[in-house]
């Protein structure tokens, strides 16, 4: 589990040779279309330096320097600068907007070497192929085949093939609500909990079982009568691990003040959670962010790529198809 959340960091540091700190390369994009809002009268449109027509652009789109965004009515889109510098909004007003890399950079760039650190995280994931499907949700969903045929058979939600902050997990699943279900938890030293004769509703790691470690691969186990047992892997951060991302996500807020707006800031929380792998933590964060921006297509899009991480493909299929729908009805 944790080489599959650390593979897509993986791939593209190769792709890029490596990451230097805040140098901006020439084919590094230098921002990123972090929000569109189309309004009850409004469009938003990118024509690339390198393309002659205007197209509607897609979530997380990285643009160069000689790229345009233009809005129209009450359209507006924003735009994220990784390697520094405020991020800007393209309204009516100040269309088209030539994109430019910031001359001297500034904001999250120069906030010390946790907003360094952050900074460079959102860089690897905004460039992970983020203008596409992920491959294992394109053919369509697999891994819910058998809850979707079966709408009450066991479904494991929480947690899911995902890496956690220290404490005692909660466990968490759909299903029906006559049926009773037995829970356990295994390590390498093999059973470490069970609980049987459950209902349908959360339950946590009981205190009285043992410890759980930081770095150690997990598994928990969701049985009931009539269903084949559903199995999912977890690993907790250390101490030391869930110190610096805490720190990382408490100066991310501190951004408010710089003038980042609330939808591209939980855009930035979710790159730095899926950075780390903590995929049920960028999963919860960006459910709550739907409720709050319910028009903004990259949130959905991101809701998808978290989905997606954690094997829910049928959820992914509908965020995904939401993110489109927002950004081209």
């Amino acid at each position: 589990m944790r080489r599959r959340a650390w593979s897509f960091a993986v791939v593209i540091l190769l792709a890029l040779h490596g990451l230097r700190g805040d140098t901006v390369w020439a084919a590094d994009p230098v921002a990123y279309v972090t929000e569109i809002h189309r309004g009850t009268n409004g469009e938003v449109l990118v024509k690339l330096d390198a393309e002659a027509d205007w197209k509607v652009p897609q979530p997380l789109l990285g643009l160069h320097s000689g790229d345009q965004v233009r809005a129209t009515g009450d359209g507006r889109a924003v735009l994220f600068y990784p390697h520094g510098g405020a991020p800007q909004t393209v309204t009516i007003a100040n269309s088209p907007m030539i994109v430019a890399a910031p001359s001297s950079p500034g904001g999250t760039a120069q906030s010390g070497s946790t907003l360094a650190w952050f900074v460079r995280s959102v860089v690897v994931k905004s460039l992970l192929g983020m203008q596409g499907t992920p491959r294992d949700v394109q053919g369509g969903v697999r891994g819910e085949d058998k809850h979707l045929v079966d709408a009450e058979a066991p479904l494991i939600l929480s947690p899911r093939e995902t890496r956690l902050f220290p404490g005692r997990p909660t466990f968490e699943w759909e299903g029906n609500d006559q049926l009773r279900y037995t829970v356990r938890v295994r390590g390498p030293e093999g059973l470490l909990w069970e609980e049987v004769n459950l209902p349908r509703r959360p339950v946590s790691y009981p205190t009285a079982a043992p410890l759980l470690r930081p770095d150690v691969g997990y598994e928990w186990e969701l049985s009931a009568a009539g269903y084949r047992a559903q199995r999912s892997p977890f690993e907790l951060l250390s101490d030391s691990e869930a110190l610096r991302i805490r720190d990382a996500l408490t100066a991310l807020e501190g951004t408010k003040r710089e003038g980042y707006p609330p939808a591209t800031i939980a855009v930035m929380r979710a790159a730095v959670l899926f950075h780390e792998g903590l995929f049920q933590e960028a999963r919860s964060g960006l459910e709550a962010a739907v409720l709050l921006h319910p028009n903004e297509p990259t949130i959905h899009f991101l809701l998808g790529r978290a989905y997606a991480a954690i094997g829910l493909h049928a959820r992914a299929v509908e965020a995904f198809q939401k993110a489109r729908s927002l950004a081209r009805q």
